[in-house]
């Protein structure tokens, strides 16, 4: 066989490439501006990610620590594409802990990261 769809550079893409599939309610690209970053080499949890900042549907706890008020939707208006309940993998693994990859996922329009392997889908580029 000769690679999907006639191709064989097929790549999983990195955060950067995942975050432009992130729109707000409006249907506009996202105002939002997360830290976490391939391009920067931001790709820390501890400093580069906050609810405020890396999530579409969500604000900031009065704690600091998490989330609140979130407002998901499984109707894919965070996503450019249309996409439902779905995670997306990046290649980018979190520099602090490389058991950790990057993803965005569209219930929230967020960014967040699982540990690899945790079945979320991919969606490979060229």
């Amino acid at each position: 066989m000769n690679g999907y769809g006639g191709f064989t550079d097929w790549r999983l893409p990195n955060i950067d490439e995942l975050k432009t599939l992130i729109i707000n309610p409006s249907g506009t690209p996202r105002t939002k501006n997360c830290a976490v970053s391939e391009a920067t080499g931001d790709l820390s949890y501890s400093s580069d990610w906050t609810c405020s900042t890396c999530t579409e549907a969500c604000t900031q706890s009065s704690t600091g620590t998490g989330c609140s008020s979130c407002n998901g939707s499984s109707e894919g208006i965070y996503s450019k594409l249309g996409d439902g309940d779905v995670g997306l993998w990046s290649s980018s693994l979190r520099s602090d802990n490389s058991s950790y990859a990057w993803l965005v996922g569209f219930y929230y329009g967020n960014v967040s990261y699982d540990i690899i392997d945790n079945g979320n889908i991919v969606r490979c580029v060229r």
